[in-house]
């Protein structure tokens, strides 16, 4: 189940202002990507490439929120992994993935509070048990017989 996954991932958008530049665009995200893969640190590339981002912090997205033409690019990427330039709109766009996390499923969440409330039970339960067997081990009973 692979889209039930969180994720914190980090971008940098080259932005094309006009079709007749796209391919110049297409080319400067290929270089940013292959300078990615040389070694460079995605933080660093988005400090030097990410002109007109402000924001250059991690986003939380969901899997199965994002869109067709960039779940494929990211689905399978681990944590550390970035994505290869993606055209999204007039936009060439590549993702870092900072962090990973499994969410569970609707059923699950609905039925959470009542697993933990049983488990909370069972364990009051135990431990009673266990003090009450503590209690008797103090305890001496001798019973006299006439």
């Amino acid at each position: 189940m692979p889209d039930a996954a969180e994720l914190s991932l980090r971008k940098i958008v080259v932005p094309i202002e006009d079709e007749a530049v796209a391919h110049e665009k297409e080319n400067l995200a290929m270089q940013i990507y292959k300078n990615l893969t040389s070694g460079l640190p995605f933080k660093e590339a988005q400090t030097l490439f990410a002109k007109g981002e402000s924001d250059n912090s991690a986003q939380i997205f969901k899997l199965q929120d994002l869109g067709p033409n960039i779940r494929p690019h990211i689905k399978n990427l681990k944590i550390g992994e970035f994505s290869p330039p993606i055209r999204v709109g007039m936009n060439y766009i590549l993702f870092f993935v900072e962090d990973r996390r499994l969410v569970g499923s609707q059923e699950f969440r609905d039925q959470k509070t009542k697993l933990e409330n049983e488990l909370h039970g069972l364990e009051v339960i135990r431990q009673t048990n266990l003090w009450l067997q503590k209690e008797r081990d103090r305890s001496k009973i001798v019973i006299i017989k006439d």
